[in-house]
């Protein structure tokens, strides 16, 4: 959607250039939010967000991999 928005825009500033200017503080935004736990006296939140962070790599790893070892097994 976004692609094919900057696609038809044109502006002194080119193409894509306004969409990275707009986009990237709304990217930095998000990012620290996404990664900040929770500011409570409960320890849960940040208990399971560091859990969740932990598995990441191992979900990330699975996903990647299992379509391809499927692929290439012989029958």
């Amino acid at each position: 959607m976004i692609g094919s928005w900057s696609d038809r825009s044109h502006s002194r500033w080119g193409k894509r250039l306004p969409f990275m200017v707009v986009g990237l503080p709304i990217i930095c935004v998000a990012s620290i939010a996404l990664f900040a736990t929770p500011l409570t006296g409960n320890t849960l939140p940040a208990i399971s967000v560091a859990l969740m962070l932990n598995r990441a790599p191992a979900r990330r790893d699975l996903a990647v991999r299992s379509p391809y070892s499927g692929a290439l097994q012989p029958n």
